[in-house]
């Protein structure tokens, strides 16, 4: 004589709640481990007393602090793509921003472009980008085209050498 067996599914709410509790665990850890891994990315990509690059800026060259020997040009890496969004690009507290090459998500000073009004003499430099929305029917260059006619939204210093 055997044993008479037990069959007993379990009830499909609490497979249901069981399955959401892992799901919302295994999210919560895969988010710890992101955090942990951004932070890491921070701190490796400022080190201590160098700035970190806001969202919209991918990168700059020369990075935050560099001490370089041959700069000819500093260029940005940018988010910036809304057609009312621009940056506005100052070396030495001088607006070179007419003077760059600029295309999607690049804004470049070249100093060996003609009329270029800052030169990158031996011994420390300050980059300053601006980034603003222009308001609608002015544009840069026009009389339309003035401080009251756009809204700054963040602007990003940094500093390098040049030996």
């Amino acid at each position: 004589m055997t044993a008479p067996t037990l069959s007993r599914r379990p009830d499909r709410r609490v497979v249901v709640v069981i399955a959401a509790a892992l799901a919302l665990a295994l999210a919560a850890c895969s988010q710890r481990g992101a955090d942990a891994g951004a932070d890491a990315g921070a701190d490796a990509a400022a080190p201590a007393g160098q700035a970190q690059l806001p969202a919209w800026v991918s990168r700059v060259y020369p990075a935050p602090g560099a001490e370089t020997t041959a700069t000819r040009a500093v260029q940005v890496d940018h988010g910036v793509m809304e057609p009312d969004e621009e940056l506005r690009l100052l070396i030495d507290d001088v607006d070179v921003t007419t003077y760059a090459r600029t295309g999607p998500g690049l804004l470049e000073y070249d100093i060996d472009q003609a009329a270029a009004p800052v030169e990158l003499e031996p011994g420390t430099h300050r980059a300053t980008l601006e980034y603003y929305r222009v308001e609608p029917g002015a544009s840069e260059g026009t009389d339309s085209f003035d401080a009251s006619t756009r809204e700054v939204i963040d602007t990003f210093s940094w500093q390098f050498e040049v030996s």
